[in-house]
């Protein structure tokens, strides 16, 4: 999910996906849905999960990072 919302956020840019330019209104929509729909508790539950890795995933780093996430995009001046 954090990489999602770096994506729209920031862009992306690379050889083997295909690039698209900064969405930053459309990350601040989908942080409201994922506030809606309850998926800050879901990250949120996240960060105390024992299994710390999952399909080759650190579960803990990433919800720590999709958290960062969501709440820089309201502290960032550029996304005003």
């Amino acid at each position: 999910m954090s990489r999602l919302l770096r994506y729209v956020l920031e862009g992306r840019n690379g050889d083997d996906q295909p690039s698209f330019s900064p969405q930053p209104a459309l990350s601040k929509s989908c942080i409201e849905q994922i506030e809606e729909e309850g998926g800050n508790e879901d990250v949120e539950s996240q960060l105390i999960n024992n299994e710390r890795y999952s399909f080759g995933w650190n579960i803990t780093n990433e919800a720590n990072e999709t958290k960062k996430d969501i709440l820089n995009l309201y502290i960032n001046r550029i996304n005003t």
